[in-house]
């Protein structure tokens, strides 16, 4: 495949999902900081937050003023379809290179099957992937040995080896808000570790198994360059179990404490089997407010197949253990997991109402 030209003008679409969906892609976020820092002029078009008007208009309108050298499509489960008509689109009006990544890629096996009309696809995490690929177009080198992408070569689909998953998060720079256009944000999406070290058969993690985490002071100073740079109200973090190692959680909090960080905040992954009074006192005392709980089922016949690894018993503990310090509590339940059905779904519902969360959430299983 053969390019050679610079590929200065990165454009992002940040894909509509869920009508209710809302926030930054922490994703797109992170690429457009890594790209910066290379001398990248980036864009994002964000459908997301702003829904009004056309999809195909207003990426017909950045394709003209932006002029990009290359568009990249982030795609999530609920984005998938819509991203697959746009890019569709997309290729009548841009004939450059269309990248496609994000956790719906990398979880998909064929994703240049199902999206003819991309280029390249990027598996797992972009920030290395990404200027490496955009290097080897530029030189005109054959991509071959670029890991982590899927590509095209005439009418064949090329799958490179995969990359390996980046071990120093503290390397990787703060993400950037700034091409979203945005000067102040409410609401500010962290995550201080990636990936996951369980093995619940309902999950699957484009991020991998091995749990990566963050320095606490790494966090820390992204939190004040936050706190100074975008005014922000709230902190939200999304790692998938922000509580694997309690003390490192209770580290983080005496450095908010310390550097007198008086932000409220909330939890959106909590492992109920290491939750401790000594942790949930220490959250509390730094700002957090609220945890959010994976329940998945309270029907022991159906709990017992998705190797959670932590008993029912475990997460009503935990459950308790932070009501009872008066953090709020949203429990997460998942419906059609593998023995389940209306009667067992409904006697998990009862089960969950004696729990006393502040809210309960219900998701449907997808397969892959």
């Amino acid at each position: 495949m053969g390019f050679k030209k610079e590929y200065k003008n990165i454009l992002f679409v940040d894909p509509k999902g869920d009508e209710e969906a809302g926030g930054f892609s922490l994703g797109i976020a992170y690429l457009s900081s890594v790209l910066r820092s290379i001398n990248k002029t980036v864009s994002i078009l964000d459908l997301v937050n702003i829904s009004n008007g056309s999809p195909k208009v207003k990426l017909e309108r950045s394709v003209h003023s932006f002029n990009p050298d290359v568009i990249g499509f982030s795609i999530q489960n609920m984005s998938f379809k819509f991203s697959k008509n746009l890019i569709s689109f997309l290729r009548t009006i841009y004939a450059g290179p269309i990248l496609v990544g994000g956790p719906e890629v990398s979880l998909r096996n064929k994703i240049l099957e199902e999206i003819p009309e991309a280029t390249i696809a990027v598996i797992g995490e972009g920030e290395q992937t990404l200027p490496e690929l955009l290097k080897h177009m530029e030189d005109g080198v054959n991509i071959s040995d670029v890991d982590g992408i899927t590509w095209r070569q005439g009418g064949k689909i090329i799958v490179n080896k995969p990359r390996e998953f980046i071990k120093d998060l503290d390397s990787i720079p703060f993400p950037d808000f700034e091409a979203y256009g945005i000067r102040f944000l409410d609401n500010y999406p962290i995550i201080t570790s990636r990936g996951c070290p369980f093995n619940c058969s309902f999950c699957s993690s484009s991020l991998g198994r091995a749990w990566r985490k963050r320095t606490p002071r790494n966090v820390i100073d992204e939190i004040k360059m936050a706190v100074e740079k975008y005014k922000i109200k709230m902190m939200q973090f999304f790692d998938p179990s922000i509580n694997i190692i309690p003390e490192r959680v209770i580290e983080i909090c005496e450095l908010m404490l310390q550097e007198k960080i008086n932000i409220p905040w909330v939890a959106y992954g909590m492992r109920a089997d290491r939750i401790t009074n000594k942790l949930v006192k220490k959250m509390k005392e730094a700002g957090c407010k609220r945890v959010y709980i994976g329940i998945e089922s309270l029907d022991r016949e159906v709990y017992a197949g998705i190797e959670k690894n932590e008993s029912i018993e475990e997460i009503k503990n935990g459950i308790g253990i932070a009501k009872d310090n008066g953090l709020q509590v949203y429990g997460y339940l998942i419906m059609g997991l593998p023995k389940d059905n209306f009667e067992k779904t409904m006697r998990s519902f009862g089960e969950a109402e004696k729990l006393n969360l502040d809210v309960l959430s219900w998701a449907s299983a997808v397969p892959y």
